[in-house]
């Protein structure tokens, strides 16, 4: 009977996430604003906490100066990108010219290798450049009609951003009376360690973004390459998203010192250095960092990074880390799950004794 009622533990658990992970991916342009809006908030909400208690702000002013703050710093960055962006194509003119010398050159090596002349050259250059373009044409198209879903995002992103920071008691009180008055106090301090893990866990993730813009930066600067900081940030932000965020972020570099340098060595050492930080980023800094800021093994962290991108893409990579490390906190405080949030845990929890943990009620 114990056995039996284990099973169905087992399989209703089981059944619950397949339904889970089913439902995120069929409303995934539904609950990603909604999500990083949630994030966004808990980590404002020490500031709005501030501006009410301290500066006798009201709910509505202090959420809205949140609010405003948050995107004033992301169109200070966006400008700042502005600018180092204006300061890059000053210098197209004088790279167009240095590309077409190098190409000049490489056709001179062609043709002496496999006696291939400059108009044969041109040709096939042309045939086999016809599917990158069509490659790139429908790219383009796609972005392009992509862009008012992401305003829409944005536009929504923003409004539950204001609304969970000013609902956030009724929201608060809504989960208190689901648990019931015994688990009130246990549930309040689930909910205060959800909010500190997530504020924990999207500084990780600026940590992580800053140390990889530093190292790009020095490297390229080591190297030699032109405008080294902007395409150093450029790649580090650009990392965040899978293979093709890396593959531009080393390619534009890349094109730089190519274009610039007689030899072929810096853009070999172009490639080798940034290459070499992102494998120190995902493997190192990603699980390091961000795993141990939301109480995460690295081989979980890793995990949930993979999963939320097969799920959501690229906003799944960001948001499923601190989805591990919540529901990390509610297997502790729930005696039914303890056994997945020990092994959800880091080092600290694996020393932890095995008969200290509470076992499943028959």
């Amino acid at each position: 009977m114990a056995q039996l009622s284990l099973n169905n533990r087992i399989n209703s658990f089981l059944l619950l996430l397949f339904l889970s992970v089913g439902a995120m991916y069929i409303a995934g342009s539904f609950l990603k604003p909604l999500s990083f809006a949630g994030l966004v908030a808990m980590l404002l909400l020490p500031i709005a906490r501030f501006l009410e208690n301290k500066a006798k702000f009201k709910r509505m002013l202090s959420s809205l100066t949140c609010v405003i703050l948050f995107a004033g710093i992301i169109a200070i960055l966006v400008w700042a990108f502005t600018l180092q962006l204006g300061s890059f194509r000053k210098d197209l003119p004088k790279l167009r010219v240095q590309f077409y010398e190098k190409i000049g050159v490489l056709q001179h090596i062609v043709e002496n290798k496999t006696g291939m002349n400059s108009e044969e050259q041109a040709e096939l250059f042309k045939e086999k450049s016809a599917a990158l373009i069509h490659l790139a044409e429908s790219y383009v198209s796609t972005v392009a009609a992509a862009t008012s879903h992401i305003a829409l995002d944005f536009t929504l992103f923003f409004l539950y951003l204001l609304f969970f920071l000013l609902y956030r008691d009724k929201i608060k009180g809504f989960v208190l009376l689901l648990l019931g008055k015994p688990h009130e106090e246990e549930g309040k301090l689930v909910m205060s360690k959800i909010s500190k893990v997530t504020q924990q866990y999207l500084l990780g993730k600026m940590i992580v973004m800053l140390i990889a813009a530093v190292l790009n930066s020095i490297g390229l600067l080591i190297v030699g390459v032109e405008h080294a900081i902007f395409f150093g940030v450029l790649a580090a932000v650009l990392g965040i998203i899978p293979y093709v965020g890396t593959f531009i972020g080393v390619s534009l570099p890349f094109m730089m010192a190519f274009v610039s340098s007689p030899t072929l060595t810096p853009a070999l050492a172009v490639v080798g250095t940034l290459f070499g930080i992102h494998f120190l980023e995902s493997n190192i800094l990603i699980p390091a960092i961000i795993g141990e800021k939301v109480n995460l093994n690295a081989l979980v962290a890793i995990l949930a990074v993979i999963l939320g991108g097969l799920i959501w893409g690229v906003a799944g990579m960001v948001l499923f880390l601190p989805f591990a490390g919540i529901f990390k906190i509610i297997c502790d405080h729930t005696p039914q799950l303890n056994a997945f949030g020990y092994l959800l845990g880091n080092e600290d929890d694996i020393e932890k004794p095995l008969e200290d943990t509470v076992p499943i009620k028959s």
